[in-house]
């Protein structure tokens, strides 16, 4: 219901924003962490259903009246954003991926990525100019991303199911399947 900053040497709770579950819903969990950028905090919650953002830090107890921007439709369930130049890359159902203005929550545009039935899980992993992400459903996307949309450079299609993020290390990339970990490079 709330996300909250905290001294990272003490622990200690500096400020909180609540307001993501406004009727009290039961079930109505966060799953997706938040992503952060130019002490702006991109926030999805409601199932999949909201996207907001907010300045990171201010007074101890903050509401919906404090947040920057909040958007119905573009939100995911599991997978965390991305922040990269001022833009927020949001994976959602369907294989959907929305990318908004940082400061405004302005949709700059809307792409799906084909054959994709599935949902992300796997948050995404940005390097570059190129996304990598999995779907639930197996597979595994590249991406060029631009300030105009997005442009699918390679799918691969797993017999398994992606949960976790892509991870990119000595150019490797490196995923972890239900059934299999795999590596390539």
């Amino acid at each position: 219901d709330h996300l909250t900053g905290h001294d990272a040497a003490t622990g200690k709770m500096l400020w909180s924003y609540g307001g993501f579950n406004p009727e009290k819903r039961s079930a109505w969990r966060t799953i997706a962490s938040p992503a952060i950028d130019r002490g702006i905090v991109g926030v999805p919650y409601g199932r999949g259903r909201f996207t907001a953002a907010m300045k990171a830090g201010g007074s101890p107890d903050m509401s919906e009246k404090d947040y920057l921007w909040q958007k119905t439709g573009p939100g995911t369930d599991v997978a965390t954003p991305i922040i990269s130049n001022g833009r927020v890359y949001v994976p959602g159902f369907n294989g959907t991926i929305w990318c908004l203005n940082l400061m405004t929550g302005d949709e700059l545009w809307q792409s799906t990525l084909p054959d994709a039935k599935g949902v992300f899980y796997s948050s995404p992993t940005l390097a570059g100019d190129k996304m990598y992400i999995c779907s639930d459903e197996g597979s595994f996307y590249v991406c060029e991303i631009s300030p105009s949309g997005i442009k699918l450079l390679n799918q691969t299609k797993f017999d398994d199911f992606f949960v976790a993020t892509p991870v990119l290390v000595r150019n490797r990339i490196i995923l972890r399947g239900t059934k299999y970990l795999y590596c390539f490079g």
